[in-house]
């Protein structure tokens, strides 16, 4: 990727010679050589931006966008046990979601949006009133989301007081009105507190 026109950059650089200069080839040849090094160091330069993003970014340039954002790729767990996220598109997920903590977005819907980034577009949340509130995947689990589910309540933004607990239900929840899935199509909600920093003996 290009940033800008390599030799209209070059060209602009030579026009600003005084015109006593502009006859001697030799100068003109020595000053092209140095604005054609300045338009490449330039050029490597400007994509570095876009390589460290959230969206685009991949192994070491993810990484070092984690560690900006307060996010390292390894964890530890219970004092001894260490967890780390190699996998770039859930790592990638997983800064997604801590962009809204970052923020302090600690509404409803950050909290939707960031679950989503995590787990999918099932993903569900849902005040449980008294301060607390149960975030879910709204599906099964997988083998290394179970092992991980401490890192995903770490980085959810759930507001500092409000106790979280993970809703168990593999589908939508029981109950009327808007956000429930009503008599027939509901499942029983389960939800079990969580401590993303406790250790369960």
């Amino acid at each position: 990727m290009t940033c800008f026109d390599r030799e209209k950059v070059i060209d602009d650089g030579l026009s600003r010679l005084r015109t006593q200069y502009r006859e001697s080839p030799n100068l003109i040849a020595v000053i092209r050589h140095g604005l054609e090094q300045i338009a490449d160091v330039a050029d490597a330069i400007c994509t570095i931006p876009e390589e460290h993003e959230i969206l685009s970014g991949v192994g070491d340039q993810l990484t070092n966008v984690g560690k900006r954002l307060g996010w390292p790729r390894c964890h530890c767990v219970c004092g001894n046990t260490n967890l780390c996220q190699s996998d770039d598109e859930v790592y990638r997920g997983y800064l997604l979601a801590r962009r809204y903590q970052v923020l302090r977005l600690f509404d409803v819907v950050s909290l939707e949006i960031a679950a989503a980034h995590i787990w999918g577009a099932t993903a569900n949340v849902r005040n449980l009133g008294g301060a607390r509130v149960a975030v879910g995947p709204g599906r099964a689990l997988t083998a290394s989301e179970t092992e991980q589910i401490q890192l995903a309540f770490r980085v959810l933004p759930i507001a500092p007081g409000i106790q979280p607990f993970l809703e168990t239900a593999t589908g939508p929840v029981w109950g009327f009105g808007a956000g429930w899935a009503g008599l027939c199509d509901g499942r029983w909600s389960c939800p079990v507190e969580i401590d993303p920093y406790g250790c369960d003996e």
